[in-house]
């Protein structure tokens, strides 16, 4: 399995369920919205910070997801959106061998 984007995400839950996609697309929206305004509520990503990568790399969890951002001067870009209950180091992997 690999990294999902958001709408991904919501499409695959739409298929099973569409009543759970749709809120689980408000909650995404909903939080990942409230970064313009409080950046630094997200904390920093245990397993990058473990591995010495900057603390400019946060997470909101959103159950059971986990969104990764960075911080970069007054702008966020978000890097993506991970099945928490996935190993991240894993998915990482995986991602760079794609």
């Amino acid at each position: 399995m690999r990294v999902f984007d958001p709408k991904h995400i919501i499409l695959s839950l739409a298929q099973r369920n569409p009543l759970n996609s749709q809120i689980i697309f408000r909650q995404i929206r909903y939080r990942s919205e409230t970064l313009a305004t409080m950046p630094l509520r997200g904390r920093i990503i245990p397993e990058l910070f473990a591995i010495g990568i900057d603390g400019y790399r946060r997470e909101l969890v959103i159950h059971p997801y986990r969104l990764l951002y960075r911080i970069v001067e007054r702008s966020i870009f978000v890097l993506g959106l991970f099945d928490s209950r996935r190993d991240l180091e894993e998915v990482l992997f995986e991602r760079l061998m794609y």
